[in-house]
C-alpha cells in the first residue's frame, strides 16, 4: 500500500496512522502530485482518492494518471465532496469562499471519469454530518490552514455576500429557538 499526497503534513500523518495501526513496515508514504504520479503504468490493482480532486487545478491530467498507473481491470475509488440536491442556490458559492475551491457536482465527476476514458462507473452517494466531519479533518490542518480557513469564513461572512449573511442570520435564530 503507497498513500501519496502532494503536502508534507498529509504525508507525516500517514506515516503516524500506519504506525499507530501497526502497519509500519505495510505502507510507504510519498510526497507527490496527482497530475504526476511517480509509478510505472499498470502499477496498482487499486487506486483510492479520499477528498483530493477538489484541489487538483488540471483534474483532466489527474484522471488521465490515475487510469495509467491502474492495471487493465482494475478499480478507481473517488470520493468526493459534492452538493445535495437540498442544497440552497447559493451554497456552493459560500462553500467555496470558506475552502477555498469548488464544491462541484456530481454530474461533473461522471462526465469526467467519462470523458477520461473509465468505464463500469458505479456511483454511490451518502450524507456526511457535517459537524462530524469537521471534527475528522481539524487532526489533518496545519496552523496555516486554520488560518486561511478562518480567514475565507470571515471575508464569506463579513463581505458583501448577502447569502451568506441570511444564513448566518437564520443559524443565529435557530441556535437561539433551540
Amino acid at each position: 500500500m503507497v498513500g501519496v499526497d502532494i503536502k508534507g503534513n498529509m504525508i507525516e500523518s500517514a506515516k503516524n496512522w500506519a504506525e499507530r495501526k501497526g502497519m509500519a513496515g505495510k505502507t510507504d508514504s510519498k510526497d507527490a502530485d496527482a497530475q504526476d504520479l511517480p509509478f510505472d503504468e499498470g502499477s496498482f490493482d487499486i487506486l483510492i482518492c479520499e477528498s483530493v480532486n477538489i484541489f487538483v487545478p488540471d483534474k483532466v491530467k489527474a484522471f488521465t494518471e490515475y487510469k495509467r498507473v491502474v492495471k487493465p481491470g482494475g478499480v478507481v475509488g473517488l470520493n468526493e465532496p459534492v452538493l445535495t440536491k437540498t442544497a440552497p442556490a447559493n451554497a456552493g458559492e459560500l462553500l467555496a469562499d470558506f475552502v477555498g475551491h469548488d464544491i462541484l457536482p456530481v454530474s461533473y465527476w461522471m462526465d469526467l471519469l467519462e470523458e477520461t476514458g473509465f468505464i463500469n462507473i458505479i456511483l454511490s452517494e451518502y450524507l456526511v454530518e457535517m459537524r462530524e466531519e469537521s471534527r475528522s479533518q481539524m487532526g489533518f490542518f496545519t496552523a496555516g490552514d486554520f488560518v486561511r480557513l478562518v480567514g475565507n469564513m470571515l471575508k464569506a461572512i463579513f463581505g458583501r455576500n448577502p447569502f451568506a449573511r441570511d444564513l448566518i442570520r437564520r443559524s443565529w435564530s435557530n441556535s437561539r429557538e433551540s
